[in-house]
């Protein structure tokens, strides 16, 4: 099985990237390549996660994981799985735009982990 990432999801991805490398590029590395592998490591086992409790009308296909306060929606098709969004948690939606709340994510996920 496959593992692909939806133009926006890529999008999202890469603003969260640009944005913690403005103050890390090696923060910004580790979310990016945790969050990758996190999705590639799907292949092995597609149903890891629980079915997207957000996703109106599932069909069983949509599922849904956490990190760093983000949430990856993903979809399992037969040969593939498809990242469809990944978007942050909607307890921290602030009024700030994506690349602010990329980097308040972040940083706050590290501080706990110390």
């Amino acid at each position: 099985m496959v593992v692909v990432w939806s133009i926006s999801a890529k999008s999202d991805l890469k603003n969260a990237f640009n944005y913690i490398a403005i103050d890390s590029r090696k923060n910004a590395e580790i979310v990016r390549d945790t969050l990758i592998t996190l999705t590639i490591d799907l292949a092995n086992n597609p149903e890891k996660h629980p079915l997207d409790k957000f996703k109106t009308k599932n069909d069983r296909i949509w599922r849904a994981f956490e990190k760093y306060q983000y949430r990856i929606s993903y979809r399992v098709l037969e040969h593939q799985i498809r990242i469809v969004r990944m978007r942050i948690q909607a307890s921290l939606r602030l009024n700030f735009n994506r690349s602010q709340k990329a980097f308040l994510v972040f940083h706050n996920s590290l501080n706990q982990n110390l």
